[in-house]
């Protein structure tokens, strides 16, 4: 079996076919902290500093709502 390290890269590569110099926004929440850090790890190596996270709970409590916070 494949690591998260491997698999993140694989998706980012050839799922999202992730290119240089691309921005990239990740929404997470903390209980899934660990596999966001790894994508935004693996994204910056592939795309450059152009990466961005986000955590759900900064902007208040998880209610199941569609509508994005406007920082998002």
């Amino acid at each position: 079996m494949g690591t998260l390290q491997s698999g993140v890269r694989n998706a980012l590569e050839n799922c999202v076919r992730l290119r240089e110099g691309e921005r990239v926004v990740i929404i997470t929440d903390a209980e899934t902290a660990f596999v966001a850090q790894e994508i935004e790890r693996q994204a910056k190596i592939i795309s450059g500093e152009r990466v961005r996270t986000f955590y759900i709970e900064i902007f208040g409590e998880r209610n199941g709502a569609l509508a994005f916070p406007d920082e998002i």
